[in-house]
C-alpha cells in the first residue's frame, strides 16, 4: 500500500511540476509579447511580433494573451482593425478575470463597436469592471450617473462618488470632473431651498 500511495505522490508532484512550468512558460511568452507591444525592456516596438506571442499564449487560453490580441485588433495595431475579433478576445480576457476587458466590453457597448450600441449592458460590464478595482470604469460610471445614459435618470450624487474613487485610484480627469460637478450640485441645492 504505501508504494502505490509513494508512487501516485510522485507522479502527482511531477505533473504538478510539468503544468507549473508550462504555465510560467506561457506567461513568460506573454511577458514578451507585451514588451514588443510597448517596446520595452530592450525589445523594439513590434505589433506583428507581439501578435504571433499573443497568439501562443491564446493557444493555451491564457486570459492576458487574449487581452493583448483583441486590443491589436481593436487599436488596429500591425493588423486590420476588427472589433468582432477584438470583442471576442475581450470576452475570453474577461472570463479569464482581466478587469480591464469588461471596462473595453464596456466602451464597445456604449458605442456600438462591433456589437449594438447598448448602454445597460455597457453600465453592467463598467460595474463589473468597478467592482474588481478598475479605476477608469468609476469615470465612466461617473459620466454615465452625470449625463443619465442608461435610462435619463442623472444622480449627481452618485456621480461624485465615482468620480472620488477614480481620483483615488489616479484617473487625472476624475479630478477634472468632480471640480466642475461639486459647485453645480452645491447650486441645485441652493436653489431648492
Amino acid at each position: 500500500m504505501k508504494r502505490w500511495y509513494r508512487a501516485t505522490s510522485v507522479l502527482f508532484i511531477g505533473l504538478t511540476m510539468i503544468a507549473s512550468t508550462a504555465a510560467a512558460d506561457v506567461a513568460a511568452t506573454d511577458a514578451l509579447g507585451w514588451d514588443h507591444y510597448l517596446g520595452r525592456n530592450g525589445r523594439p516596438l513590434d505589433y506583428a511580433k507581439a501578435k504571433v506571442l499573443f497568439e501562443q499564449g491564446v493557444q493555451e487560453d491564457f486570459a492576458l494573451s487574449h487581452y493583448g490580441l483583441a486590443t491589436l485588433y481593436s487599436r488596429g495595431l500591425g493588423v486590420d482593425r476588427d472589433y468582432l475579433r477584438a470583442r471576442y478576445h475581450y470576452e475570453k480576457a474577461a472570463e479569464g478575470g482581466v478587469r480591464r476587458a469588461y471596462y473595453n466590453l464596456g466602451v464597445f457597448y456604449h458605442k456600438g463597436l462591433g456589437v449594438t450600441q447598448n448602454n445597460a449592458r455597457a453600465r453592467m460590464l463598467f460595474t463589473t469592471a468597478a467592482k474588481m478595482g478598475e479605476p477608469h470604469a468609476y469615470l465612466t460610471l461617473g459620466i454615465f450617473d452625470e449625463e443619465g445614459l442608461v435610462d435619463g435618470s442623472v444622480n449627481l450624487n452618485s456621480a461624485i462618488q465615482w468620480y472620488r474613487q477614480a481620483v483615488a485610484g489616479g484617473v487625472v480627469d476624475a479630478q477634472k470632473r468632480l471640480d466642475r460637478l461639486v459647485p453645480r450640485l452645491y447650486e441645485e441645492i441652493s436653489d431648492e431651498e
